[in-house]
């Protein structure tokens, strides 16, 4: 509570951007069920997994990696809940949409 964590991201292609998406729940979002599968909409092999209800933006340095400092607030009704971290990564190769998602994370505040 109240200190920060880094999420950082590796593999990424140097130079592009990328977004770090923080969500409260890993079962639904504004897009309805999660997971969900998004091959339907352009973007085969990725799966949104968190709700995105925070997007931080991050630029990939040129050896691949971003890095995004994430402020866990000072509220005790926080302790012991979860979140959920996931990257939009730019890939113009990988798909029409040129963007993929990475695994996601669950983090728990204490």
């Amino acid at each position: 509570l109240g200190q920060f964590m880094e999420v950082t991201l590796s593999g990424g292609i140097p130079g592009t951007n990328s977004i770090l998406a923080i969500g409260t729940s890993n079962t639904m979002s504004r897009f309805g069920p999660l997971p969900r599968n998004l091959a339907g909409i352009g973007i085969p092999g990725s799966t949104l997994y968190v709700s995105d209800d925070f997007r931080f933006p991050a630029t990939v340095d040129g050896a691949g990696n971003a890095l995004v400092p994430v402020v866990v607030p000072n509220d005790p009704n926080l302790q012991g809940r979860s979140f959920y971290l996931q990257w939009q990564v730019v890939d113009p190769a990988a798909n029409a949409r040129g963007f993929i998602l990475s695994n996601a994370a669950e983090a728990i505040v204490y």
